[in-house]
């Protein structure tokens, strides 16, 4: 019987891991995966100065009881096989190369706290960048149970045809609709506002072709907002967006931003849950074979 795939969850033992816990059970339970959870002891000269070796080890008995506990109530919870991992190291290091380790499908994680407000954690973005599994950020605090619609930023690289699959592939999953957008300043010229039309058609005739409803938008940017702005006031309006899907490498805009900047950003401001791709060679493939 082939083992299932594992979601990697990465924990600090706080209330607010709650959150990123609670918003894989539905992914977990209709892919078919188990959880892990990974705790990571970033040690340091003052772990070492400040505490004797009797205190280090009474210290990691009790990360490693809490992390059982946790590890059972997650299982009871969603229903799913869990287990945990307990490593010491740099955080984004022991995440990446776990998820590796694991053959990870996801990496769900937390990429805002409570002590640190509105700023993500640089742990946060150096997983994104380097991890080649799925990266889902938790930045809000208030979720739906399950997924209502999926928002699909689009612009016009090959890899639209990447994310676009995977927003699919959910849909089918969750039962959930996609709603397709994009952005062009008013003073676009009219080549460009056409081609990005043509795209947008393109895009929500293959998804509805493949049997998930979709609506598309093309947002006029009047109000000369940045683009990632621009979206996520369209996704607040619309009131049912659960999940955002974008690429983490660069990805060709009228701004002409390379998507390290444009990713930062929706990773800052974004408080749905978002899904972060990194891109593999499509060996030339474009979205004119929709």
């Amino acid at each position: 019987m082939t083992e299932a795939g594992k979601i990697l969850i990465p924990v600090n033992l706080e209330e607010e891991n709650k959150v990123a816990l609670e918003q894989t059970y539905n992914v977990a339970k209709l892919f078919g995966l188990n959880i892990t959870l990974l705790f990571v002891l970033e040690e340091t000269g003052m772990w070492s100065k400040f505490f004797s070796d009797k205190q280090k080890k009474e210290m990691d008995q009790e990360i490693k009881n809490q992390m059982k506990n946790l590890s059972a109530k997650t299982q009871k919870d969603s229903g799913r096989e869990t287990g945990y991992i307990i490593r010491k190291g740099r955080v984004s290091t022991m995440i990446v190369e776990i998820a590796e380790e694991i053959d990870a499908k996801y990496i769900f994680m937390k990429t805002k706290s409570s002590k640190e407000g509105k700023s993500i954690s640089a742990n946060a973005y150096r997983v994104i960048r380097k991890a080649n599994c799925p990266v889902v950020s938790i930045n809000g605090t208030d979720y739906h149970d399950g997924c209502r619609s999926i928002l699909l930023p689009l612009d016009l690289t090959n890899e639209t045809m990447q994310k676009t699959n995977k927003a699919i592939e959910f849909a089918k999953y969750f039962n959930a609709s996609i709603n397709v957008v994009s952005v062009v300043h008013k003073s676009a010229d009219a080549d460009y506002s056409a081609n990005m039309s043509m795209r947008l058609y393109q895009v929500q005739k293959f998804i509805i072709d493949s049997g998930i409803s979709c609506k598309s938008k093309l947002i006029e940017n009047k109000k000369r907002q940045d683009i990632v702005s621009a979206i996520l006031n369209y996704a607040e309006n619309q009131g049912d967006i659960d999940l955002v899907i974008i690429m983490n490498q660069q990805e060709v805009g009228i701004t002409g931003l390379k998507i390290g900047v444009t990713a930062e950003k929706f990773i800052k401001n974004c408080e749905f849950p978002l899904m972060t791709i990194k891109p593999f060679d499509v060996g030339g493939a474009s979205m004119r074979s929709f």
